[in-house]
């Protein structure tokens, strides 16, 4: 099972994985890219395109994955951003769970996305300050044998096989890794981004865990 961050840059480098394993790929905006907060005044951040309308040019894209979880178009501050990390995985485990059919899930995103699931997963801050993503890196996780059974995430039922964020496997290692000590700040506040021009009046998604039985079509009118 492979979810994808809808941004093309992530559909491209998860299609050949999918090809080669033979299995869809399922867009979810839960693990979009993070942008910080928008000015006041200056409208929205870009909306997600939604699996409809990436399946002309991504046709290995199962449409028929709804939302797990939506994500503000108004930006989030860094504590926003850990706290979707958090949010996202308990409601997407909880539904991979009650579907009972997939060994194993994989999910492509962004550098600061990839962190804060990382550091949800395993329950452990030190990871978020210290971990840096490169360009396809791999992490990978398993549930800890005899681990707390009702626990989603944390510690106590998560643990990390090998190296976080490991690049062995890449013909040139790692490379634009990112980390979050590399927020542009000013005056030791994250930077405020200007939203799209022309959103201005378009009205927000109601951000969190989604219905999961619903049509991708909210993302469509957002």
């Amino acid at each position: 099972m492979t979810n994808v961050n809808p941004a093309d840059r992530c559909l491209q480098t998860a299609k050949p994985t999918a090809i080669a394993l033979g299995v869809p790929l399922f867009v979810e905006p839960g693990i979009q890219e993070w942008y910080s907060n928008v000015k006041a005044g200056t409208g929205l951040h870009p909306r997600p395109v939604s699996a409809q309308e990436l399946v002309p040019y991504f046709d290995i894209i199962d449409p028929k994955w709804t939302p797990t979880f939506l994500v503000t178009r108004k930006g989030e501050s860094v504590p926003d951003l850990y706290r979707r990390g958090e949010e996202f995985l308990k409601a997407f485990i909880a539904r991979v769970d009650q579907a009972g059919s997939h060994e194993r899930v994989l999910l492509v995103s962004h550098a600061a996305t990839v962190i804060t699931l990382a550091q949800a997963l395993l329950g452990n801050k030190e990871v978020g300050r210290t971990l840096r993503v490169g360009c396809c890196t791999l992490s990978t996780f398993k549930r800890k044998d005899g681990g707390d059974q009702h626990a989603l995430i944390g510690d106590e039922t998560w643990e990390a096989i090998g190296e976080l964020a490991r690049g062995d496997f890449l013909p040139n290692g790692i490379e634009r890794d990112w980390g979050m000590v590399d927020i542009e700040l000013k005056d030791g506040v994250v930077i405020d981004d200007d939203g799209v021009p022309g959103t201005e009046n378009e009205v927000d998604v109601v951000p969190g865990p989604q219905d999961w039985g619903q049509s991708t079509s909210n993302i469509a009118r957002m």
